[in-house]
């Protein structure tokens, strides 16, 4: 039996599977999203991911709706072999990976595929709309990313920490 990692995709793969499934060359795609043919290379490529308002306008041009990502998407590790010590982002896809997120309003929302359910009210919502408000993220009861301030990048901790409660 195959494990589940078997059935993960990277955003690349994925974006470049839906762009040719829908026969839209690099070249026109850069034209709609006006962008260099290098930089939808790179995403294609799994260098980098596309900043999340640039996402919108990419899914959009593809005729796609995040809805129709697979929950399996995943986005790959930067080679720390090349000597890059610096911790490494977030990004906005790897939230719905994780187990829950504590937003700068003190809110904790548990995380359920793309969507986020509060705590104590059960409010809904996205993903999307949590990503800029997260203050940490946990999985398995240790933070594994964190900001100090809504202007920061969300960083992955070196080491995880221990929730306390």
């Amino acid at each position: 039996m195959e494990s589940p990692e078997a059935y993960r995709v990277t955003f690349g793969d994925w974006l470049k599977i839906e762009r040719k499934k829908r026969r839209v060359t690099q070249k026109d795609l850069c034209e709609k999203l006006n962008i260099a043919q290098s930089t939808l290379s790179n995403w294609e490529n799994n260098k980098v991911a596309p900043p999340s308002d640039i996402l919108d306008q990419l899914l959009y041009s593809l005729d796609l709706k995040r809805r129709e990502m697979p929950d399996s998407i995943f986005f790959k590790k930067r080679n720390e072999s090349k000597g890059d010590l610096t911790m490494e982002r977030m990004s906005l896809y790897e939230l719905p990976t994780h187990d829950s997120v504590k937003t700068f309003e003190g809110k904790t929302y548990k995380i359920n595929g793309f969507v986020g359910v509060e705590t104590s009210s059960g409010e809904v919502k996205a993903v999307t709309d949590l990503y800029y408000r997260t203050k940490t993220v946990v999985t398995e009861n240790k933070v594994i990313a964190k900001r100090k301030n809504e202007y920061q990048e969300l960083k992955k901790m070196k080491n995880a920490k221990k929730v306390s409660k």
